[in-house]
């Protein structure tokens, strides 16, 4: 049954709006999973709400019209899926849920692009940014970086100077010897 021109304006409402609150829109293609995988993925993704939602191209088109984000229509070829990650999770969450769900099912659920924090990704910059670890892993790492050379020099520091005592010590200990 064709959808009538009040429900494709209501779809491509709730899509825009759905858009527009995403911190995190990527474009799938599913092409080749079945209906229980899509559905599997779904509620996986729902446990950590990220929503997966198949997409007609044209009202996606639209939907980005709507709210000024052309660019993510260059990904609108054959089979489409969005992802949506909310505003408040670490942009890299969604990505790396989907790489671990396809490589642990075993299904082609192919990137397409990803439009991050405003920014449009194509599949390749997508793939390396599902790679990075988490957000407080990476600065965790970073704070590791800067510390390790601080603590090296606070232990390196008085070397030389405990050198000095235990030189002074020893002929000081040499001339009590001669002295007695």
């Amino acid at each position: 049954m064709a959808l009538t021109k009040v429900e494709k304006k209501r779809l491509i409402e709730e899509l825009a709006d759905k858009l527009k609150n995403a911190g995190v829109i990527i474009l799938t293609d599913y092409k080749g999973m079945n209906v229980p995988q899509i559905s599997k993925l779904r509620d996986e993704l729902k446990e950590k709400e990220v929503i997966f939602k198949v997409v007609k191209n044209t009202l996606m088109e639209k939907a980005c019209h709507e709210i000024g984000k052309e660019e993510l229509t260059k990904g609108l070829v054959g089979n489409t899926a969005i992802v949506l990650g909310n505003l408040n999770q670490e942009v890299t969450e969604p990505i790396r849920l989907i790489k671990e769900y396809a490589e642990k099912n075993k299904v082609e659920l192919k990137i397409k692009s990803a439009l991050v924090e405003g920014r449009y990704l194509n599949a390749e910059k997508v793939i390396v940014l599902a790679s990075l670890p988490a957000k407080e892993i990476l600065l965790a790492q970073a704070i590791a970086g800067i510390k390790a050379p601080l603590y090296s020099l606070v232990f390196v520091l008085p070397g030389p100077l405990r050198e000095l005592i235990y030189t002074l010590e020893a002929i000081k200990g040499q001339k009590e010897v001669k002295v007695s």
